[in-house]
């Protein structure tokens, strides 16, 4: 289909159709990227692909949309789809803020598949309509497609870079509004553009479109110079943060975007965080504030301003690594609040790197809650690296006595699947046998996860260690020691065999602290499950049948959930789910918590 127009009206109308289409295109990514932020931070991070899938759709709609209608009437459609687009934008985040769907109760609550379909069809609006204007600019000038592509794709490029400014400065909320303001923009060149065309000078669709792009303009500025309170982005109720400010006394101190995540830190006496803290501590925890990213994984930052408040240090799981190797260094990747840190540095660390992949939370645990940690972060042993992990591990070209990759995530069942798509580059083969090259001989590496029933938490976490050494020609039996307190697992391997004198000094730490002794080549039975007593087989079961399977594909293969080693193929730590859980899961259906699918 091709809009003819004569050579004058169409030299006039040029520059507003190419700026106008450009802006357009334009919002449509930022606002694209802007919905996957929204979607980690108010649900889960896997419902920011639902950005992508209603873009997608909406655009296609509209593009078939212009291809189903006549010339005169894709016209008129054009002036209408030009008026609605900034506002079609702010129904969206409507949609998405005020539908009130709950994903852990679609098992037993069908009403909300209808609100899944609401919400759905309203993300999909913005994009339907840009993907008309798009879709009729091109049909409309076939001889300077290539123009108008170049407009389009320079726009597109331009919105995608605008959201790593406009989403720390303004804000989630605010860059929807600046998504808002910049449609009308983008829309009102359009709609100019359009104003060419004599008849529809006299169509009241054609009249209402600049002033109501202004209207949406000014609404938008209004927006963001007043950031009304009814906007604030609506957290669902399971997220950590949204129900940690629930507690008495609890308030927000302080809340910042970054493209990578939201950081949000919550004071509060409620706030008692160290995970994995021997039961054998009598002592009390010192003052603690929450830290969240993305409304979840809530972890403490620690007042360390007195001896008194560091004692309890020396009771974590990380602390029987730290006694082996005192006086070392050490690479320690994403300790969110600096816990791991500063019992690095309780033990005498001389040198301490440690990692985190958003900026934000050094700022935050250096700046701001610098005089409250006593200073840790701008501990002259220390050097700040702001990398992702894995990539710090493949980049440095030291060697280290400690590799710690910190416990980030907060406890969460298998059953939920909550973590089954995130991708996570540190726990794969690959990611592990990096870590250990970067280990000096008699080097450490520690890791610490969840402890689950069945383990398969740890024990994902041991396969991959046991098929790193394994790639590296090493024996795993001889290399990996682990233990276990009440809520966690801590794996320890090296590329030295462990000494006897080493697995005595552990297992002393151990009988101190009471942590159960999870797995040494030669372990007895008996010296399992002591202090922190399950029924049923445990990690040392679990460890020690990994350890000692003939083939350990079939061993995989045998196990409830898929704890196979995750390589940089499928980076999925998280995704423990198998087909022959299907059954269990349904018959569990709307009786237990998975609102994920296992």
């Amino acid at each position: 289909m091709t809009v003819e127009h004569s050579p004058a009206k169409a030299l006039r109308r040029l520059p507003a159709l190419y700026v106008g289409l450009g802006l357009a295109s334009a919002t449509l990514l930022l606002f694209e990227l802007t919905l996957m932020r929204l979607f980690a931070v108010a649900e889960w991070y896997h419902f920011a692909f639902l950005s992508v899938g209603v873009a997608l759709l909406g655009n296609t709609v509209g593009g078939v949309a212009v291809a189903l209608v006549g010339a005169s009437r894709a016209r008129q459609m054009a002036n209408g789809a030009a008026m609605a687009f900034p506002w079609s934008l702010a129904l969206a985040y409507w949609a998405l803020n005020r539908i009130p769907f709950d994903s852990y109760r679609l098992a037993w609550e069908p009403r909300q598949l209808a609100y899944l379909v609401l919400y759905d069809v309203g993300l999909a609006i913005p994009f339907a309509v840009g993907g008309y204007l798009v879709a009729y600019c091109l049909a409309m000038e076939k001889e300077r497609a290539h123009r108008l592509y170049a407009a389009n794709l320079v726009g597109s490029a331009l919105g995608a870079l605008a959201l790593l400014g406009l989403l720390p400065t303004l804000g989630g909320e605010g860059t929807v509004w600046a998504a808002v303001g910049l449609g009308a923009l983008g829309a009102g060149g359009l709609a100019y553009a359009q104003r060419f065309d004599a008849p529809l000078r006299r169509k009241a669709v054609g009249k209402l479109a600049l002033p109501l792009n202004g209207l949406a303009l000014a609404c938008a500025l209004a927006g963001l110079i007043g950031r009304p309170a009814w906007w604030a982005l609506r957290l669902s109720p399971y997220k950590a943060l949204r129900y940690a400010l629930q507690a008495p006394g609890a308030r927000l101190e302080w809340s910042r975007w970054h493209a990578s995540a939201r950081i949000d830190v919550i004071s509060g006496e409620q706030i008692h965080s160290a995970p994995g803290l021997s039961l054998r501590y009598e002592g009390r925890l010192p003052p603690q504030d929450g830290l969240t990213l993305d409304g979840d994984d809530l972890v403490a930052i620690t007042r360390r301003t007195a001896a008194e408040d560091r004692a309890f240090l020396r009771y974590l799981p990380l602390s029987v690594a730290t006694a082996l190797r005192p006086g070392g260094t050490a690479l320690i990747i994403y300790p969110r609040g600096g816990m791991d840190v500063a019992v690095a540095l309780e033990y005498g660390l001389k040198r301490v790197a440690v990692v985190e992949d958003n900026p934000l939370l050094f700022h935050v645990v250096r700046d701001l809650y610098g005089e409250f940690t006593g200073g840790l972060y701008r501990d002259p042993r220390l050097e700040l690296v702001l990398s992702d992990g894995r990539s710090a591990l493949q980049s440095t070209k030291e060697q280290y006595d400690l590799i710690v990759l910190s416990l980030a995530e907060s406890y969460h069942p298998l059953t939920a699947g909550t973590y089954g798509l995130r991708e996570d580059y540190r726990y794969t083969v690959e990611g592990i046998s990096a870590a250990l090259e970067r280990l000096t001989p008699q080097g450490i590496l520690v890791i610490t996860r969840w402890a689950q029933d069945p383990p398969a938490e740890s024990l994902r976490a041991a396969a991959i260690i046991v098929e790193a050494l394994e790639r590296a020609g090493k024996d795993p039996r001889k290399h990996l020691l682990a233990y276990r307190s009440w809520a966690t697992v801590t794996l320890l391997a090296s590329p030295d065999p462990w000494s006897p004198e080493e697995i005595s000094a552990v297992r002393q730490h151990c009988e101190r602290l009471g942590f159960d002794m999870a797995y040494y080549e030669g372990m007895p039975p008996e010296e399992a499950n002591r202090f922190n007593r399950l029924q049923g087989p445990g990690d040392y079961e679990a460890l020690t049948a990994l350890l000692e399977a003939p083939d350990r594909r079939t061993f995989y293969r045998t196990q409830f959930y898929d704890v196979s080693p995750p390589t940089d193929d499928r980076p999925f730590f998280g995704h423990y789910f198998r087909w022959r859980q299907l059954p269990v899961i349904v018959r569990q259906w709307g009786k237990t918590w998975q609102p994920f699918g296992g």
